[in-house]
């Protein structure tokens, strides 16, 4: 059934993802009268818990990059995920599951499987994008050019949400290490489904490692 699904609106779904960005930035105003709690609060109350979405995605690499679509299940309560994807063609590229420190790749292309751990570099995509959303209460916050900014430690490092536009949403979610960026999320354009919130775009961009995803939301289901 899965496999039908991706297929039956592959055409449509991917119509094109491989251009340039098809992102606007959110337009940024003033965050002087605004109450930092209040947004994170509302925030939190705006997002899914659990959800199921189909997604295409251009994963470009230097030179290289190719086109995939997908069926990815969140639930950000138990933090369990999965993922399916397929390629332009059709034909299955990979499909895992996972949770906040585990991963069981129950299939991938030979291909995928030479690249090192790549089930492993997939499912911290995807904690970075779908986990974690929200700043801690007790997180150090500042208003900074139009934005409101939520600091956290984590990891050895910091995490840093960006709040800003209408509505004052997430717009950036950033790892920082020792001084020096490792990954950044940027989340566009914000559509309600099912009387929740989902970014319709998403961009992750990986400064160690060189490359970046663009997702495109194209269905809730």
């Amino acid at each position: 059934m899965l496999r039908v699904i991706l297929i039956a609106g592959l055409t449509l779904l991917l119509s094109g993802c491989a251009n340039k960005i098809p992102f606007k930035k959110a337009v940024l105003v003033s965050v002087d009268a605004v109450d930092p709690v209040s947004v994170r609060d509302s925030f939190e109350a705006s997002l899914p818990q659990s959800f199921q979405l189909i997604s295409s995605t251009v994963f470009k690499y230097k030179m290289h990059s190719f086109a995939a679509i997908g069926v990815t299940g969140i639930d950000t309560r138990k933090k369990e995920f999965s993922l399916a994807c397929i390629n332009p063609m059709g034909v299955k590229l990979f499909e895992l599951e996972g949770d906040e420190q585990t991963v069981n790749c129950r299939f991938t292309m030979e291909e995928f499987a030479k690249k090192g751990d790549f089930a492993k570099i997939v499912a911290h995509d995807i904690r970075s994008i779908y986990f974690d959303q929200i700043p801690d209460k007790n997180a150090e916050v500042v208003k900074k050019n139009k934005k409101i900014i939520f600091f956290q430690p984590v990891n050895g490092g910091t995490m840093e949400y960006l709040f800003g536009g209408t509505g004052n949403l997430l717009i950036e979610k950033r790892f920082i290490k020792k001084g020096r960026k490792i990954w950044s999320v940027f989340f566009f354009k914000y559509i309600s489904k099912k009387g929740k919130l989902h970014p319709a775009g998403i961009i992750l961009k990986h400064y160690i490692y060189q490359y970046k995803l663009v997702i495109r939301l194209k269905e809730v289901l």
